[in-house]
Formats: structure tokens, sequence, C-alpha cells
């Protein structure tokens, strides 16, 4: 993710994202939640967030699709 005006590194001025993540959706159960974590060398894994979190974090609803009603 990135927020704001980026850092770059490198002569090709690579944008560096301030926080990543890593959505996780369990087709059996129809749960997902959410790996969030600072982009930083002294960030520490803490506990997932919801799906739900990650959407109002982000504006992100990557899981629209799979979360429509079967027809």
């Amino acid at each position: 993710m990135f927020d704001g005006q980026p850092l770059t590194i490198g002569p090709g001025k690579v944008h560096v994202p301030c926080h990543i993540f890593k959505l996780v959706y369990d087709a059996s159960t129809g749960k997902s939640w959410v790996y969030w974590q600072a982009n930083s060398a002294d960030t520490r894994m803490g506990p997932p967030i919801s799906y739900e979190e990650f959407t109002r974090r982000t504006g992100m609803p990557l899981l629209s699709a799979v979360h429509l009603p079967q027809s």
C-alpha cells in the first residue's frame, strides 16, 4: 500500500510501499482475514485484521465477487 508521496529507492526511483499485506480466503468456510504490517525492518507480525477492516483502510474490495450470493 502506498500512502501519500511514496519513498523511492535506487536509480530507477522504485516506489516503496508503506504497508504490505497478505489476504487469506478460506473457501470451505467463506471466511477471510488479512495480515497487515508496516513495511519497516523493525516491524513485528501482529494479529491479522478482518477483511472488513482491510477494505475500510484501503478502499479495495478484493473479494467482492467471492461474496456475491450464488444463483
